[in-house]
């Protein structure tokens, strides 16, 4: 399985466990966000408008490795980062590649 998920922020919770949040082709926006882009809105409840975008663990665990893509004067250059996550997701190993 082969597709691109674009990262755009990391939640980390008070009991430590972390969630990013994601761009994913997979899923379609929900029309509520859709719907809103480039105006100024405010969600009664802006935890449960980004619920769809969050991947914990357990959706990452699929995905043997990730490459980190970094924006460098305008030129997209791939990052020599790859990002494994450990058995049962317990641990994020990040292995830099020289």
């Amino acid at each position: 399985m082969c597709h691109s998920l674009t990262i755009f922020g990391l939640e980390r919770r008070t009991s430590g466990s972390a969630e990013l949040l994601v761009f994913d082709p997979m899923f379609h926006d929900p029309a509520t966000i859709a719907e809103n882009v480039g105006r100024k809105t405010r969600f009664r409840n802006p935890d449960h408008a980004l619920k769809l975008y969050r991947r914990g663990p357990k959706y990452l665990r699929k995905y043997h490795e990730f490459e980190i893509l970094r924006c460098v004067l305008c030129h997209l250059v791939s990052d020599p980062l790859r990002l494994y996550l450990g058995p049962n997701g317990a641990h994020t190993y990040l292995y830099y590649l020289y």
